[in-house]
């Protein structure tokens, strides 16, 4: 227990001492009793929202069992398989390869080194990714239904069930798009009897014993449980490894778009929340949760609970996965204005959403609600679950539905010329742009501080979003003045339902009941939806330049190397990298100056030791030669003398 209280310590932190507001732990003390339960599993077994038969050991079949494992050159399902896979059109993919990493203590990796393509085209039909293009990736939830299972050599892609027993590729648009699209992988883990165990995996290691994986042997058809005791303790830290190591350091696209579906929205946002606090060029801009679900215990009667095929009345970590979700998505905004679509088949109150999306989430995010019709006029909920992944991602080939305005009965109204305005995103959609999200979030913050301010009487406003027409909603803000956070607003389908085309897809903007206000504010949604096709939202000039300055996005801008860069404008080096090998070039040039002159000081010393030796023996030299001038002088005047004398003598 010590260990995972120390990990949830760590979870806190994020490694990068940010301010996010996670939920107090609550008390783990019987936590680790229920670890390695699936022995004890109900068979069959219904979880919440996440629809299906639990995994585990009640038998398995593996069709074309030879087919689907031969794409797995890993050996899944027997062997561990983890991580990113990148797909192309057609459902075609490949387990992403470890991309360039910058080693500051290397120069060599400072470089972008080339991957032997020609061009990008060449290189995205090769790995079917490309680091210059927009990326999503997707999250999948628990593996625990009949759709697909590992124990069925079977893994949710980008190919889907169409009319009349056809498969559609609901990825085609993003790759028409440009867009990389991968698959974050953690079938294996996720194949848990019990959706809790599952979900628990994306946030510790309950049991403190490794992460708990599934084998399933082909050649026998029996299962056996494993653990992972590798460095990560969480199925979220694989997910920033695993992104990390597949994008690599030289990523250079535009945006990156985090889509969880189910509990995988859980693990989508935590992930982002690890890569944005170690500030990575690969955390995203963006998060897409689709069908958001949190487990609590499976069943509940008069107190007591069935969780994991045991009863209980201990509800282990309770809402602490919810809680520190909603802190991520709201901390994600206000720290990198990263935005946040929640898609549903289920208003807020019948989802597992209920309760759990306080005022910070529904301030902080926008909410769509899918009506698919032909999942039997909404009776199978299990084909609702699912349909929501199929709109989403099916949605990028069209435009943003068109907005029709809500009539005071708040019944829709109908298609005006304004509602089919080209070009303009008055209902999420993935069509819509980063920016487009964004000023519809900012509509929302703006009119809450227009409500604090008219409230207070200061008469001042502000706000992130700009009305093409001038204005800051002020009638939106005005009716606000009593609730300061504005209740939660859901664009709501009302046509276009019995297909799955979402090019005849229309939506209402409604208000839903929420905890902190029980009942709507009567006129709201009238006001707002008209208030919205009249004005229109654009972004904010000004929030967007703050956005682009943000260091993730920094480090994708390869700056001024670009253009020196060996006539190849994709070489160089970020703008961080450029400045750390700057600081080493300036050192080493500091050290060689520094050794040059000591090594001159030392010969100028040392030629000046030489010189005054030098001088020294000249001197030696110079007086010898001054007193062997005075001897021959002094020899030749006694010459002289002598020579005086003799004359004498002779005289």
């Amino acid at each position: 227990m010590a260990r995972l209280a120390a990990r949830l310590l760590v979870l806190a932190s994020l490694q990068g001492g940010l301010a996010f507001d996670l939920p107090d732990l609550p008390d783990m003390s019987s936590m680790s009793k229920f670890a390695n339960s699936a022995s004890n599993a109900l068979p069959n077994m219904v979880a919440g929202s996440e629809m299906g038969v639990g995994g585990g050991n009640d038998g398995w079949t593996c069709p074309d069992m030879q087919g689907e494992m031969a794409k797995y050159p890993s050996g899944w399902p027997t062997n561990l398989d983890y991580g990113i896979y990148w797909y192309g059109p057609g459902g075609q993919f490949k387990k992403a390869t470890p991309a360039q990493k910058v080693e500051l203590t290397n120069p060599s990796t400072w470089v972008r080194e080339s991957d032997g393509y020609a061009n990008a085209t060449e290189r995205f039909n090769n790995q079917f990714y490309d680091p210059y293009r927009n990326t999503m990736i997707f999250f999948h939830g628990w593996s625990g239904t009949t759709a697909w299972i590992p124990q069925t050599c079977s893994r949710l892609s980008t190919m889907n069930p169409g009319p009349n027993k056809t498969q559609i590729d609901i990825a085609a648009s993003w790759f028409a798009d440009g867009w990389n699209v991968g698959f974050f992988y953690w079938d294996q883990f996720a194949d848990e009897p019990c959706l809790r165990d599952a979900e628990q995996k994306l946030w510790f290691d309950r049991g403190g014993n490794g992460l708990r994986w599934a084998s399933y042997s082909p050649s026998n058809g029996s299962v056996s449980w494993e653990h992972y005791l590798g460095e990560e303790e969480s199925v979220s830290e694989m997910c920033a490894a695993s992104v990390k190591e597949a994008m690599g350091d030289f990523y250079g696209g535009r945006t990156v778009r985090f889509v969880g579906h189910a509990i995988g929205a859980q693990l989508a946002t935590s992930c982002a929340a690890k890569l944005h606090a170690e500030k990575h060029v690969a955390a995203p801009q963006r998060l897409a949760l689709l069908q958001p679900f949190f487990a609590t215990r499976d069943f509940s009667f008069f107190g007591m609970g069935i969780r994991c095929g045991q009863f209980t009345n201990d509800d282990g970590i309770q809402d602490f996965a919810a809680s520190a979700t909603v802190s991520f998505v709201k901390e994600l905004w206000l720290l990198n204005r990263v935005v946040t679509e929640i898609y549903s088949s289920e208003m807020p109150s019948e989802s597992g959403m209920g309760g759990l999306a306080n005022e910070h989430l529904e301030m902080h995010t926008v909410l769509t609600k899918y009506d698919p019709l032909w999942c039997h006029g909404n009776a199978d909920k299990h084909c609702m679950n699912v349909a929501t992944l199929a709109l989403y991602f099916l949605s990028m080939g069209s435009a943003p539905p068109p907005l029709v305005p809500t009539l005071p009965s708040g019944a829709p109204g109908q298609l005006t010329e304004q509602s089919l305005q080209p070009g303009v995103c008055r209902v999420p959609s993935a069509s819509c742009s980063d920016e487009q999200l964004r000023a519809l979030i900012e509509r929302r913050t703006a009119a809450s501080t227009d409500a604090e301010n008219t409230e207070a009487g200061s008469g001042d406003s502000s706000g992130g979003a700009t009305i093409v027409n001038g204005g800051a909603f002020a009638a939106t803000a005005s009716a606000f003045a009593a609730n300061v956070v504005p209740p939660q607003e859901v664009w709501k389908q009302v046509a276009g339902g019995t297909t799955l085309d979402t090019k005849d897809d229309v939506y209402e903007l409604v208000i839903a009941p929420t905890a902190t206000d029980a009942t709507p504010l009567e006129g709201a949604a009238e006001m707002m939806s008209q208030e919205m096709l009249n004005s229109g939202v654009v972004p904010n000039p000004l929030v967007e330049a703050a956005v682009n300055s943000d260091i993730v996005l920094a480090k994708r801008d390869w700056g001024l190397t670009r253009a020196v860069a060996l006539d190849n404008p994709k070489n160089g080096v970020s703008m961080l990298q450029a400045k750390a090998g700057l600081a080493a070039l300036a050192a080493i040039v500091c050290v060689s100056l520094l050794v040059f002159g000591v090594i001159s000081l030392g010969s100028r010393l040392s030629a000046r030791g030489f010189s005054k030796a030098d001088g020294s023996e000249n001197d030696l030299e110079a007086d010898a030669s001054s007193t062997g001038s005075d001897g021959e002088d002094e020899a030749s005047d006694v010459g002289s003398v002598r020579e005086l004398s003799s004359a004498r003598s002779g005289s």
